[in-house]
C-alpha cells in the first residue's frame, strides 16, 4: 500500500471538492461524486469498481438515514404551517428571559445527543433552530452550527452512543463505563465554549435569517449589524393575536415523543443485556430512529393538523418532501465519497498513522 499516494489522493480530492463547491456552479452532490471519483482514481482504486463503490455508498447511507430525513422534513413542515414552531420558539425564548439562546441550544444539543444519534437529533431539533432565528432575527448559520457541533461532541465521545461504547468494548474490563462517561462530558465542556465562540463569529460573517414566510434569506452587512444589536437585547417577541396557535405541550410533542422513545430504548438495552423479552423487543422497535420519527410524524399530523382536511395535510407533506430533496441527495453523495475513502484504504492509513503516534 503506497501511503504517500493515498494521502495525496485525499488531499487532491478535498481541494477539488472545496473549489467546486465554493467557486463553480456545480451542485454539491455532483461535486462530491466528482471528488470521490478523483480520490478513487488518484488513490489507485480499480477503475471499473469506482462506479459501484459510489452507488453502494450512496445507497447504504440513505438506507440508514434517508427515511429519517424525509419524515423529519414532513414533520417540520407541519410544525411550521401549524405555528407550532413559533410557539416552541416563543416558549424557549420566554424561559430564557429573551437572551442566551445560543448557550441554551449548545447545552440542549450536548445533552440530547448522549442517548440519541446526532443525525436524528439534528432533524428533530431543526424546527426549533429555525423558529428562534425567525423570532429573534439571530443568524441561522451561527445557531445551526452551534447546535450541530454540540450534538456531535457527545455523539462521538459519550456512551451510550455506539462509537464510544465500541471504544470501551475494545478495552474490556480495564475501562470503567461510568468514568468514561464522566470523562467524555468533561472533555466536551471546553469544546462547547470554543464552538459557542466560533458559531457567533461564523454567524456574523454569513448572516442568514428565516423570514416571515419561513424562507432562509441572506442579510446585507448593514442589516446584519442592526439584527445583531436587536437580537442581543433581552426581548421576547409577542405572538400575533390574529393567528391560531397550538398549546406549548402539543407544539413540543413531536420533538419530545421521539426523544423519549429513543432514550427509553437506549436505557433498556443497557439495563437488560441478557436475552430479550417481548417488552424489550417492543421498546427497541419503537426506539429505532425511523420508527420513532414515524410516530412523531403521526403525532404532528393528528395533533397539530388534525383539524385540516386530508388534502391540506397531504399538500403540507408534499411541500415538506420537496424541501428535503437536496438534503437527501447531498447526504447520499457524502456517503459515496466516504465509501471511496474507506475502500481505497485511506481510512486505514490515517488510523495506523495515529496509532503509531502513541498519543
Amino acid at each position: 500500500m503506497d501511503v504517500t499516494r493515498l494521502l495525496i489522493a485525499l488531499a487532491v480530492g478535498m481541494v477539488v471538492l472545496v473549489i467546486m463547491i465554493m467557486k463553480t456552479k456545480i451542485h454539491p452532490a455532483l461535486a462530491l461524486v466528482i471528488a470521490a471519483s478523483i480520490v478513487g482514481i488518484t488513490g489507485g482504486v480499480e477503475l471499473a469498481s469506482i462506479p459501484g463503490l459510489i452507488t453502494s455508498g450512496f445507497g447504504n447511507t440513505l438506507a440508514s438515514i434517508g427515511l429519517v430525513i424525509a419524515f423529519g422534513c414532513m414533520m417540520g413542515q407541519i410544525m411550521e404551517e401549524s405555528n407550532a414552531a413559533k410557539v416552541m420558539a416563543h416558549t424557549f425564548i420566554k424561559m430564557l428571559k429573551g437572551k442566551n439562546e445560543e448557550i441554551a441550544l449548545a447545552i440542549t444539543g450536548f445533552l440530547v445527543s448522549i442517548p440519541i444519534f446526532a443525525d436524528s437529533a439534528l432533524i428533530i431539533l431543526s424546527p426549533l433552530v429555525k423558529s428562534i432565528s425567525q423570532a429573534k432575527k439571530k443568524s441561522l448559520t451561527g445557531l445551526a452550527l452551534i447546535m450541530a457541533c454540540a450534538l456531535n461532541i457527545t455523539h462521538a465521545s459519550v456512551p451510550p452512543t455506539p462509537g464510544p461504547l465500541a471504544v470501551v468494548a475494545q478495552f474490556g474490563d480495564t475501562i470503567d463505563l461510568g468514568a468514561f462517561i464522566l470523562f467524555g462530558i468533561a472533555m466536551g465542556i471546553p469544546l462547547i465554549i470554543i464552538i459557542f465562540i466560533t458559531g457567533r463569529i461564523v454567524g456574523q460573517k454569513w448572516y442568514k435569517v428565516v423570514d416571515e414566510n419561513g424562507e432562509i434569506v441572506d442579510v446585507s452587512a448593514e442589516q446584519a449589524k442592526e439584527y445583531a444589536v436587536l437580537s442581543s437585547k433581552p426581548t421576547i417577541p409577542e405572538l400575533d393575536p390574529n393567528e391560531t396557535y397550538p398549546s406549548p405541550f402539543m407544539a413540543f410533542a413531536p420533538i419530545i415523543v421521539p426523544v423519549v422513545l429513543i432514550l427509553l430504548s437506549t436505557v433498556t438495552s443497557m439495563v437488560y443485556t441478557g436475552e430479550s423479552n417481548p417488552v424489550t423487543e417492543v421498546i427497541a422497535f419503537l426506539g429505532s430512529p425511523v420508527i420513532a420519527i414515524s410516530v412523531a410524524l403521526l403525532v404532528a399530523m393528528y395533533g397539530l393538523a388534525g383539524h385540516k382536511s386530508r388534502k391540506e395535510v397531504q399538500d403540507t407533506l408534499e411541500r415538506g418532501i420537496a424541501s428535503c430533496g437536496t438534503v437527501i441527495l447531498i447526504t447520499g453523495a457524502g456517503g459515496a465519497f466516504g465509501n471511496i475513502i474507506k475502500s481505497s484504504g485511506i481510512g486505514d492509513v490515517i488510523a495506523q498513522s495515529l496509532t503509531n503516534m502513541n498519543m
